[in-house]
């Protein structure tokens, strides 16, 4: 049972020794022999004694060397990295030695809960190795965002592989009929209740935490019994608290076990406490053996777990809530039998070893050809329509599926902080306008020219002109950190100026002028809707967060009309602009009342945006605006 990076590091390499290629594996001292026996004589294994894991700055100097020395006899056409330290020593070797291909998988964001030091000594080394950097594999949407959060990304992309592994074991695995020699003995009758953690021994992973945490529950039941599969440096301090707490008969230490499905199998449920980690694998083999988990929070999780569906996420800084949240789920039969259910059903396909093994093919090849970064001539997909169309709804659906497919995708509503407080999300826009006032202020300055009419000012013209001014900043940054989807983009703001301030406001001329990117370079979606079905939706929502809908504007038939007749507005002069630009196939009018669901029109979007990306131009012969039916 090796680390989940390691995991995924020999599956890589035996996928791609597999397909024919070249594969060596370089690694530091002390490596698991377990490696050597599963990769045989298909992958040459080179040690270099200078690529240690600790900071040290001497023998990182001599691991780049020596680094270095070997790409250079190597002659390796990609040089594809993994853990953070061997990540970047790696990578600063293969420029300097010119690999054609440098690709680094994320499989922690080491600059997450460490000391303020130690973050800005891995945000400062990451953004540097970004800059020669050709592709960056984050194994979740959580890794993904970090590192976009923390600025690293910009200038390269990170795609979302899940780290695929073998699973048809953990899905039909059977608990072993001997357990009571498997786990070292147990003085009671009956098999007792099991609660699993499958974690290597480390300060990060938590057991001696979380065995701290969770003694108190297991001195109160005689039938709780708590393994640890794993080992490790931690290891010996958790024996010896466990005598220490008096739960030594209660908790067993199994070291590396051969068939850590089989203890999936044998469990009631597992548990997983890291402080810092991408999303574990023992997570996805909890869920795909049928086992709910309980897991302090991590980035990404809800990726493989739905809190309260098949397992449950718990603070990450409270351990003692953890425990208690895996007692009472112990304690009531009915809710674990539930969760397991939920397990069972749970689809984990995305982790298949296959799976993984050809998204990295396609990765590689797309990188080679130098497509990966420059593939998209479109930076953005702005949605379109009245207030309860279900912008939002399919702009989400959306987000989820490109996330599956290409290069990072951001959303609008994260950008602009709106589902944060009033203050927090207010500090956010500052945040996003400050730099754009400094960087472009002849943009800002024309681009809202004639935005609210002299006069009407006061509060209302406020709001406008600060929703509109934030929406401006984000379309000025689009570019910073991949494709952006706008559920709320400059053509809706343009809209909301208009219903608040007559048809005299926000004239899109300037803004056509002004920001030659935003009509060049957006896919542009009309989401049409009936509406009365628009105000059923708004007036069923308990939450209402634009001046457009309050109860008494929902109420006002003639306000919608003038919306509706404002959105038809809009959407008009848009496909003017992009005729006159000759920008075919880049305004899609989509019904949100057919019979078709949301997903469905995600999936319609996703394909035309396919099929413009295969055109090899700026979109399609059959005219600039098509209906999906």
């Amino acid at each position: 049972m090796l680390g989940g990076a390691e995991e995924n590091t020999v599956a890589t390499c035996l996928h791609q020794a597999e397909c024919g290629h070249r594969v060596t594996l370089i690694h530091g001292p002390g490596a698991n022999p377990i490696w050597s026996k599963r990769i045989g004589d298909r992958i040459r294994l080179i040690n270099m004694d200078s690529l240690i894991h600790p900071i040290n700055p001497l023998a990182d100097f001599v691991a780049v060397r020596d680094l270095r020395q070997l790409y250079r006899q190597l002659q390796p056409d990609i040089v594809h990295t993994h853990e953070s330290k061997a990540g970047i020593v790696g990578r600063v070797a293969a420029a300097a030695a010119r690999v054609p291909l440098i690709v680094h998988t994320i499989h922690i964001a080491p600059f997450v809960a460490v000391s303020g030091g130690q973050r800005l000594l891995y945000v400062d080394a990451e953004r540097a190795c970004a800059r020669f950097t050709h592709l960056l594999i984050a194994v979740s949407r959580g890794m993904q965002q970090a590192y976009l959060d923390a600025g690293i990304g910009g200038s390269v992309p990170i795609q979302v592989i899940h780290s695929g592994m073998p699973l048809d074991r953990f899905i039909s695995a059977v608990p072993p009929s001997d357990w009571r020699s498997r786990i070292g003995g147990w003085n009671g009758k009956e098999r007792p209740r099991f609660i699993l953690k499958i974690a290597a021994f480390e300060e990060r992973k938590r057991q001696l935490p979380l065995l701290r945490a969770m003694a108190e529950g297991l001195r109160e039941r005689s039938d709780a019994c708590l393994l640890f599969a794993g080992d490790g440096p931690e290891r010996l301090r958790c024996e010896e608290e466990a005598h220490i707490l008096g739960i030594a008969d209660k908790v067993r230490f199994l070291g590396h076990d051969p068939a850590p499905w089989e203890l999936i199998a044998l469990t009631d449920l597992c548990v997983h406490s890291a402080e810092r980690e991408g999303l574990p694998r023992t997570a996805v083999q909890a869920i795909a053996g049928g086992k709910p988990l309980v897991v302090a929070r991590l980035p990404g999780i809800e990726e493989i777990v739905a809190d309260n569906i098949n397992g449950i996420i718990t603070d990450a800084d409270d351990l003692t809530m953890t425990a208690a949240q895996i007692f009472a789920l112990l304690d009531s039969p009915d809710r674990l039998a539930r969760l397991q259910d939920g397990a069972r059903s749970t689809d984990v396909s995305s982790w298949r070893e296959e799976r993984m093994g050809e998204r990295i093919d396609r990765a590689y090849a797309s990188a080679l050809t130098g497509n990966v970064a420059q593939q998209l001539p479109i930076t953005t997909i702005e949605f379109l329509g009245l207030p309860g169309s279900g912008k939002t709804t399919v702009a989400r659906k959306l987000l989820g599926l490109l996330r599956e497919q290409r290069a990072p995708v951001r959303f609008s509503r994260d950008a602009m902080g709106d589902e944060l407080s009033f203050l927090r999300r207010s500090l956010r826009r500052l945040a996003l306008l400050a730099p754009v006032f400094f960087s472009s202020p002849r943009a800002i300055f024309f681009a809202s020219r004639g935005l609210t009419p002299h006069k009407r000012g006061g509060k209302d013209a406020a709001k406008t002109r600060w929703n509109f001014l934030s929406v401006l900043a984000m379309q000025l940054r689009k570019g910073h950190n991949g494709l952006l989807i706008a559920d709320q983009g400059l053509a809706q703001a343009i809209w909301t100026a208009r219903i608040h301030h007559g048809d005299d406001a926000a004239p899109a001329k300037p803004v056509f002028d002004r920001l030659d990117g935003w009509i060049g370079e957006t896919l542009f979606i009309h989401v049409e809707a009936p509406t009365a079905v628009a105000r059923q939706r708004l007036a069923q929502r308990r939450r209402h967060t634009s001046r457009f809908q309050s109860a008494e504007s929902i109420a006002d038939i003639s306000l919608w009309a003038r919306g509706e007749e404002a959105i038809e507005h809009i959407a008009d002069e848009i496909e003017g602009e992009l005729k006159r630009r000759h920008l075919t196939g880049r305004l899609l009018r989509i019904p949100s009342d057919g019979g078709d669901t949301p997903l469905d029109r995600a999936k319609h979007i996703s394909d035309h945006l396919s099929q413009l990306e295969r055109d090899g131009r700026n979109g399609v012969r059959s005219g600039s605006m098509i209906r999906l039916d």
